[in-house]
């Protein structure tokens, strides 16, 4: 760990490209912000922190990845409805104002008010003092201790979840149509979404889209819905 302690950029305000009389840099004590998670509360909460522009906060928003991401849409990246640029967005220029570390966050000790981060090549750590903490962190998926689910499912949450889901939907479609898979098409154009949420049902709803446009027969590709919390009524299948 870095025997230094990394507490955040300072910055000269702006407002529409110039510098503001009265929203500029002073040598002031400010008041040290951090914001952890780069989601839409994350965002949201430093873009209205710019909208305010007062120069007595330091504000640094940390982010495990460089780029926000709108997780409504993920799942057309998965059924290949849309290209991965057009649900992404790079953070720095979104942050005019609002100082950016990409790391990792390890620990938080509301006590001390330090947060512990590792970042970088060599994944060194920092540790970065505030005086006020935003918990942005978001959450995980729930498997509902449904047995195996965790370990054998895919999970729809990053963008990385939803290219690997992309490439599995390719990789399984193009196996099937080979002569030699001819015992096993069936389990390979069999497809179940577990759990009957927001991002369940859209996956569900998408890949039903997707397949119906590729070259197999629809009659063959069977796409099974998982209700976990409908209890004897948790399949549906297309």
């Amino acid at each position: 760990m870095c025997d230094r302690l990394f507490t955040g950029r300072t910055y000269q305000w702006r407002s529409a490209g110039q510098y503001d009389p009265e929203c500029t840099s002073i040598e002031m004590k400010k008041t040290r912000i951090l914001i952890l998670g780069g989601g839409f509360g994350g965002i949201y909460a430093a873009l209205e922190i710019e909208r305010r522009c007062d120069p007595q906060f330091d504000v640094t928003l940390i982010s495990q990845d460089n780029f926000f991401l709108f997780t409504a849409m993920l799942h057309e990246v998965a059924c290949s409805d849309l290209d991965v640029t057009h649900i992404v967005k790079p953070i720095q220029p979104m942050l005019r104002h609002v100082g950016f570390f990409e790391g990792q966050i390890l620990s938080v000790d509301t006590g001390a008010q330090k947060v512990t981060v590792r970042h970088g090549f060599e994944q060194h750590s920092h540790m970065l003092e505030y005086d006020h903490v935003v918990f942005a962190l978001g959450g995980v998926t729930n498997s509902y201790g449904i047995p195996n689910l965790a370990e054998i499912a895919m999970t729809m949450k990053s963008l990385g979840d939803a290219i690997a889901l992309r490439n599995r939907l390719i990789a399984r479609l193009e196996e099937a149509d080979t002569e030699c898979a001819a015992v096993d098409r069936e389990s390979l154009l069999t497809f179940v979404v577990a759990g009957g949420g927001f991002a369940g049902v859209e996956t569900f709803g998408s890949s039903q889209s997707s397949v119906a446009k590729t070259w197999f027969p629809f009659d063959l590709i069977h796409l099974v819905c998982w209700l976990p919390a409908a209890a004897g009524r948790g399949l549906r299948e297309c």
